[in-house]
């Protein structure tokens, strides 16, 4: 199984893989841009949005495995938009953000991000915190 995909667990006895789905919530339209083509390259189906109410309207218009979100967005936070994000089902998600003290990581933590990365990060980085939030 190539990195970017996953096998569906929806379904009793699937063994037909499917791309990762990343919900890449970032309003640093360059980094968005640059990690949505990584990331594609490697496989995953991303979905950028850049705003809390852009990465809503994505929520509501398709399922994810998977959520990237930085912080600071222009609307709101990360913070507050992850339980809203999880108000459809459980959702596996990483904090990507400038603030790294461990104040700021600990915030994340305790808000239910199930990871931290700091920015700027590579692309394996984020490939293997994606895979350990999913479990594999």
């Amino acid at each position: 199984m190539s990195e970017g995909q996953i096998v569906p667990t929806h379904t009793p006895g699937a063994t037909t893989a499917r791309p990762c789905r990343v919900l890449l919530i970032d309003d640093h339209a360059d980094a968005t841009d640059l990690l949505q083509m990584l990331l594609a390259r490697r496989g995953f189906e991303v979905s950028v949005a850049r705003s809390v109410a852009t990465a809503m309207d994505a929520a509501g218009e398709a399922s994810f495995d998977v959520c990237v979100s930085d912080i600071q967005l222009p609307d709101g936070t990360g913070i507050e938009l992850l339980p809203r994000l999880r108000a459809g089902g459980p959702l596996p998600a990483i904090a990507l953000s400038g603030l790294s003290r461990d104040a700021d990581i600990q915030r994340c933590l305790e808000a239910g991000f199930d990871e931290h990365l700091a920015k700027p990060v590579t692309i394996e980085r984020l490939i293997a915190a994606i895979h350990r939030v999913l479990g594999r």
